[in-house]
């Protein structure tokens, strides 16, 4: 069994991976608070539509506005990119094995 710390420490390691990717403090989230996680492999239900991983491999520069659609489409599994959607908006997490594109001012 884990305790708190651990499962704090193996989130955080997961995410420097970019396994997973998360906005929240590990360092100040309580043992009952609920946030989301987002994985790299696949979209789960009620995970952020502003956030979605591009694999290390795939692109060693960020990709072009082309890509990042394609790459969003293919995550969300949908067909167009919402409206709403401007990837010159979002952040960018660098992790080791992924980067997380992400919207700030939506999440």
């Amino acid at each position: 069994n884990l305790n708190l710390l651990e499962l704090k420490l193996l989130l955080i390691r997961k995410k420097k991976e970019g396994f997973i990717f998360f906005t929240e403090s590990m360092s100040s989230i309580l043992i009952d608070q609920s946030f989301i996680i987002c994985l790299s492999q696949k979209r789960l239900p009620g995970q952020y539509n502003d956030a979605f991983p591009v694999s290390r491999s795939q692109t060693k520069t960020k990709p072009s506005f082309d890509e990042l659609k394609n790459i969003y489409k293919e995550y969300h599994q949908v067909k167009e990119v919402p409206l709403n959607i401007d990837f010159s908006s979002f952040s960018i997490y660098k992790a080791e094995k992924w980067f997380w594109f992400w919207n700030e001012k939506e999440i």
